[in-house]
């Protein structure tokens, strides 16, 4: 009994390594995220850097912008000259991964649809 639904969906296996893909760099920007949170929490919040990037980490985008609104008050020195390379890194890093995962993802639903 053949599935064809399921064959064509996949795509040859092509739109899972995507997901894969997608997910492990997902799990890098994460990281990179957390890494940028802890340096920049030691110079501009009062609570511990660790609860932050924990923080960070678990809920990613969410996270950092609870960081940003709630972690940075009441000091004012400015971030270690370090602390932007892994933020942007960690944009760059996402942005180019959604690119490839939306585009794996059209091509499949153009196999499946079309």
């Amino acid at each position: 009994m053949n599935i064809p639904e399921v064959t064509i969906f996949m795509g040859g296996g092509n739109w899972f390594a995507a997901m894969v893909a997608f997910l492990l760099i997902s799990l890098a920007v994460a990281i990179l995220l957390a890494i940028w949170v802890y340096k920049d929490a030691k110079v501009k919040s009062q609570q511990p850097p660790i609860l932050w990037s924990f923080v960070v980490f678990l809920f990613s985008w969410l996270g950092l912008i609870v960081y940003l609104v709630v972690g940075r008050k009441n000091k004012i020195l400015p971030p270690p000259k370090t602390a932007k390379k892994p933020l942007i890194a960690a944009v760059v890093v996402w942005a180019i991964s959604l690119v490839v995962f939306v585009a794996e993802f059209v091509d499949s639903a153009n196999i499946f649809f079309g």
